[in-house]
């Protein structure tokens, strides 16, 4: 039998397309149509050998977060203390105001801006530099005028922090 560079685990379901998919701790799952043959699906592994590579690297790189439920909701207290204060600060400055400001537990979105203008924050955005909480801030902020990431969204983002580039680096 064929041993593939990179073990992986197979998921079949009523799918129409193959997709690869980089789990935490680096392993590969690759979600399959019913009736694929192994054969294909090792193929379709090796072929994407660079993208797995460069995945893996990346996800082993991200920052673990703590799941230990204390130390999530003293995360999630440290939030509630610092976040409304520096969107209080950004707000005026940048004259857009939220409707409400929510903390989450999401993990892989450290902000988000819904169209109905509530800004949500991750509690994990506390694990990083100061720098970089506000970036997140101002980033959500201007969403509330630029529901995108185009050019327009960008240069008020750095109108307010025109080092906003070096500070997306250390998320």
């Amino acid at each position: 039998m064929f041993q593939s560079a990179f073990p992986y685990t197979v998921e079949y379901s009523m799918r129409r397309t193959l997709t690869l998919q980089v789990l935490p701790g680096g392993k590969l799952l690759v979600k399959a149509p019913l009736s694929t043959p192994e054969k294909y699906i090792q193929n379709f592994v090796e072929s994407k050998k660079k993208w797995i590579e460069n995945s893996k690297k990346k996800m082993l790189s991200r920052k673990q977060f703590p799941e230990d439920p204390e130390a999530v909701r003293s995360l999630t207290e440290k939030a509630k203390e610092i976040l409304p204060a520096k969107v209080a600060f950004y707000s005026k400055n940048m004259d857009m105001y939220p409707k409400r400001i929510r903390i989450g537990r999401a993990k892989t979105v450290l902000g988000s801006c819904s169209s109905k203008g509530t800004i949500c924050f991750s509690c994990y955005l506390m694990l990083y530099p100061d720098e970089a909480i506000d970036y997140v801030v101002v980033h959500e902020l201007a969403h509330l005028r630029y529901m995108n990431h185009q050019k327009n969204f960008y240069n008020l983002v750095a109108s307010v922090l025109p080092d906003f580039k070096e500070r997306k680096k250390l998320l």
